[in-house]
C-alpha cells in the first residue's frame, strides 16, 4: 500500500525544518580585547532626541560588543533591548575612534529641535563625555561626530 502526502504537509515539513536550522548567533560572554580591568564599564551611546515631537531614539553598544536599544517609559525607566552583537575587534576600533573623535573636538554643546548625541561613559574611571549638535546644519566642528554617529547606526542594523 502506499501513502499519499498532501503537499501542503509536505511545505509545513519544509518550513518547520528551515526555521529550525536557522541557528542564531550566541551573544558574546567576555569583553573585547582591548578592554582593560578599568574599562569594563565602558559604554558608548548615540541617538536622536526631538524636542518638538518629544522622542528619543538611544542605542548603546557595551564592551562585549553588544548593540542594544534603549527604551525610556513615562517614569524615566530605561530598558535595554538586545539589537545584535559586533565582532568584538569592530568593537575596539569604534570606541577608539568615538574617543579619538573626543580628543579632535573637545567640548560641543549645539542644538536646534532635534539633537544628535554620542557618549562616551566609564562610571569606574568617572569619564562622562557628551557630545551634541543639530543634525540639521552640518557644521565644521561636528564633523567628526556626524562620522562616528553613521559608523555607530550602522551597527543597528548590522545581522538583522
Amino acid at each position: 500500500m502506499r501513502a499519499i502526502v498532501h503537499p501542503l504537509a509536505i511545505l509545513c515539513l519544509v518550513l518547520l525544518g528551515a526555521s529550525c536550522s536557522t541557528s542564531t548567533k550566541p551573544r558574546p560572554t567576555t569583553v573585547a580585547p582591548c578592554i582593560s580591568e578599568q574599562q569594563r564599564e565602558l559604554s558608548v551611546r548615540w541617538g536622536t532626541e526631538d524636542d518638538s515631537t518629544h522622542t528619543s531614539d538611544a542605542y548603546l553598544l557595551n564592551t562585549k560588543g553588544e548593540v542594544f536599544r534603549l527604551e525610556t517609559d513615562t517614569d524615566k525607566q530605561t530598558d535595554t533591548i538586545f539589537l545584535n552583537s559586533v565582532p568584538q575587534t569592530e568593537y575596539c576600533q569604534r570606541a577608539d575612534a568615538v574617543k579619538t573623535a573626543y580628543l579632535k573636538t573637545q567640548a560641543m554643546n549645539v542644538r536646534g529641535r532635534r539633537a544628535r548625541y554620542v557618549e562616551y561613559v566609564n562610571p569606574k574611571t568617572d569619564v562622562y563625555l557628551r557630545v551634541v549638535w543639530n543634525p540639521d546644519i552640518p557644521t565644521f566642528q561636528s564633523r567628526f561626530f556626524r562620522a562616528e554617529f553613521d559608523s555607530l547606526q550602522r551597527l543597528v542594523t548590522r545581522d538583522r
